[in-house]
């Protein structure tokens, strides 16, 4: 494998998605067309996993996709 050049640092853009879940968003809005095939690129972190997205009845809700 051959190391490639950095062409570009990009400064993620704060983001609230779906149940209020912050994120920093590097790509996945305005012009992607240079990120082709990728869609979006979104850093998320919780410094409490045990609170994030909890369901009305106390179990928690997945929504994700790890395949």
């Amino acid at each position: 494998m051959s190391l490639r050049p950095v062409k570009k640092i990009i400064q993620p853009k704060p983001t609230i998605e779906g149940a209020g879940v912050k994120l920093q968003r590097a790509f996945g809005f305005g012009k992607t067309k240079e990120f082709d095939p990728f869609l979006l690129l979104d850093d998320f972190r919780n410094d409490n996993p045990e609170d994030y997205l909890k369901a009305p009845n106390g179990s928690i809700i997945r929504t994700g996709f790890a395949g």
